[in-house]
């Protein structure tokens, strides 16, 4: 039993494609494609829980242009001044704590803005479609205590599952180490054959070939066994599985490179025999390569596979249906099988007809990004966000002739301002300021509504068939996957940079790719997928933060064999056993006190967040004390409550935007919240009335 299908609305689908999915690096919508991701608009199509990652991802990828800049000079120079790269592994550790410090501090902010940060009890109580359906759930059972029925199954033979489960998992990561060891020999014995080394990168090719495969079915087996557990709650599930596959990935994907780099020299001996104890050209060698195929068959099999066995599927209905004697009429596949469709002036859309050239159907399909009385809502939105913007920056509001004048510029000046940076972001040029460009807008609605006249009913039904039979999101991994897949890679770089200082680089190039790769997958070759609501990344936090402690210990480590085997890095005598484990010990809890003690100074939540939860938290006091203390009130009690808490949600309202014009002032990022602002919040009034009542 999976999830209920969330059908597509598609004006909002088509209005994310053209501006997030279609972006390109120097095309209209460029700043989509470097880092600025329509978050408020992911979430409110595809969830909290979707909207998070993209958040996660787009500042993950921000934050790699500091240790890429500093990867590409500290692999030039480190050929003249190869003490450069003790200096770039300290610069890596105080990176990677300080994104995650200021990932906390986005998170708490988003949460705040997306009513979820008090989401942890919706998101623990989310039972699972699957657990009512287990056979080994005992769907009739009456809880001792509080005498309710409903299912239950056994903690103490969840228990012992759970134990097994774990063992079967130590199993498996032995069996990559394994896999691991069997690929260093293979190397090996292919360099007596072959000579130099390449036996090893024969072997490497092979072992990240065998990774590949034997990730894919860890997954399927590491699910079948989470299933097994029979978890009740979601959050538990994705916990427990997420888990499972990245213990094994962590030792299948990274043990041969810790063997390379920290015993093999001493255990076997390097190829190069000058090189010591630490077989830093082998490393190299080895990351490079592992980390280039994780990349390509990441991307590969995140889109390229999904679309295929999509189209096949496709192919293969339309051929039943020419056999079933539906001819080509039926449309199957080809109007929504790309998750796309095409409306009038687009220019874009995978998939633009609802069935072969010979149809009397309407060969258009529904992708307009917004009618003529949404435009006018919008244009109403954006006067009143103005007109809200000039009081967030505090503009002087008098009856003065002068001032009010000189009030008048100020607000048209930025007007003007928001209206170039809207301009770069709406496909149909909605805030238009010149008349060839209000002229191009007359012509798409022009051509939208006629398009909207001519459209056949029947299309939208056979879309929706077409949807049905993509991949579910949530069923095929969902967020879990797109994590996996980027706390990998964020090992690749925090915990190896040091061998290939350019990971970063190519890390931060791939998340550019990822982004929307991301997207098309969500859009072309799986179903909507319905909302999930989270407070943030969840346990990922936890496992990033893992990573972030074990980058100090291994490039500790990796600096001492660097100071042993180059004469031109000279920190500790080598010589002293003692003092050497002295220096990695000392030097170990010293990096880690300094770590800890950044985490406990920089805030987790900012100064204007705050303000705001301050704010909000006051307005819901007030409105409780002022409130008549009885029941069957009057209906003038009623007034004067209803009114009380008008004003007092006016003056937080107030409040929190004075916080908010000073603190995002200038701030791309977090300045579209604005202009939803407004709306949210008048959406909000009646939520807020019926609080008060209960």
């Amino acid at each position: 039993m999976g999830n209920p299908i969330a059908l597509p609305d598609y004006e909002e689908r088509s209005r994310l494609e053209h501006t997030w999915c279609s972006a390109w690096p120097f095309g209209k919508h460029k700043g989509y494609f470097w880092s600025n991701a329509p978050l408020h608009e992911i979430r409110e199509y595809y969830g909290e829980e979707v909207a998070f990652y993209f958040a996660w991802l787009e500042l993950y990828c921000v934050w790699l242009k500091f240790p890429a800049i500093m990867g590409i000079l500290a692999f030039i120079i480190q050929f003249s001044y190869p003490s450069i790269l003790v200096g770039y592994c300290g610069c890596i550790i105080i990176w990677s704590t300080a994104f995650l410090e200021f990932w906390k501090r986005r998170e708490n902010e988003l949460a705040f803005m997306w009513n979820c940060a008090d989401a942890d009890g919706v998101s623990n109580t989310r039972i699972r479609a699957e657990f009512l359906t287990h056979p080994d759930t005992e769907k009739e059972w009456r809880n001792p205590i509080t005498g309710i029925i409903g299912p239950h199954f056994d903690e103490q033979e969840r228990d012992r599952r759970t134990s097994i489960a774990h063992a079967l998992t130590v199993v498996a990561c032995a069996s990559g180490v394994g896999i691991n060891l069997g690929a260093i020999y293979l190397g090996q014995e292919m360099n007596t054959h072959l000579g130099g080394s390449n036996g090893q990168t024969l072997a490497s090719v092979v072992l990240a070939v065998s990774v590949a495969v034997l990730t894919a079915i860890w997954e399927n087996s590491a699910e079948a066994l989470t299933d097994w557990q029979n978890f009740q709650f979601q959050e538990e599930f994705d916990q427990s599985m997420g888990l499972k596959l990245f213990a094994f990935n962590f030792w299948i994907k990274f043990f041969s490179i810790f063997f390379i780099s920290f015993l093999k020299g001493r255990m076997i001996g390097c190829l190069d025999e000058s090189e010591g104890i630490f077989c830093k050209n082998e490393v190299l060698k080895q990351l490079a390569i592992l980390f280039g195929t994780e990349l390509t068959i990441g991307q590969t099999m995140e889109v390229l596979v999904p679309a295929i066995k999509l189209k096949i599927k496709n192919r293969q209905n339309e051929a039943l249906e020419r056999a079933s004697g539906g001819g080509s009429d039926a449309g199957s596949g080809k109007g929504a099988g790309s998750g796309a469709c095409s409306g009038p002036g687009s220019g874009t859309g995978a998939g633009s007809t609802a069935g072969s050239p010979k149809s009397t159907r309407s060969t258009k399909s529904p992708k307009s990004t917004r009618s003529t009385n949404n435009l006018k809502i919008e244009l109403n939105e954006l006067h009143a966000s103005h007109e809200s913007a000039a009081i967030l920056i505090g503009e002087p509001v008098d009856s003065d002739a002068e001032e009010e004048e000189q009030a008048q510029k100020k607000k048209k000046k930025k007007k003007s301002r928001a209206n170039e940076r809207m301009k770069s972001t709406d496909p149909l040029c909605t805030y238009c300021t010149t008349d060839r460009q209000r002229s191009e807008r007359d012509e798409r609605l022009a051509a939208l509504d006629k398009w909207r006249a001519e459209l056949d009913p029947e299309w939208v039904q056979e879309d929706h068939e077409n949807e049905a039979e993509k991949a579910d999101y949530w069923l095929t991994g969902g967020t879990k996957m797109d994590y996996q897949e980027m706390v990998i890679q964020f090992g690749y770089v925090t915990l190896f940079s040091m061998a290939l200082p350019l990971a970063p680089a190519i890390a931060y190039l791939n998340n550019l790719i990822e982004g929307r790769t991301d997207s098309l997958k969500l859009n072309m070759t799986t179903m909507r997928p319905t909302h999930r609501t989270l407070p943030g990344i969840g346990y990922w936090k936890d496992i990033l933060n893992f990573m972030s402690y074990a980058c100090i210990f291994v490039n500790m480590v990796m600096v001492l064999y660097l100071n042993e085997t180059d004469d031109e890095v000279n920190l500790i005598d080598t010589t002293d056993t003692d003092g050497l484990l002295i220096f990695l010990i000392f030097g170990e809890h010293l990096i880690v006190f300094c770590k800890v003690a950044c985490e406990q100074l920089i805030p987790d939540q900012t100064k204007w967040l705050i303000g705001a939860q301050n704010s909000y938290e006051f307005l819901q006091k007030e409105a409780l004390r002022s409130g008549p203390k009885k029941r069957g009130l009057s209906n003038r009690d009623e007034q004067v409550r209803n009114e009380l808490i008008t004003k007092h949600r006016e003056e937080a309202e107030l409040k929190i935007s004075k916080i908010f014009a000073k603190e995002l002032k200038g701030n791309d990022a977090l300045q579209d919240c604005l202009s939803k602002r407004d709306k949210y919040l008048k959406g909000k009034q009646k939520e807020w009335s019926d609080d008060e009542d209960d």
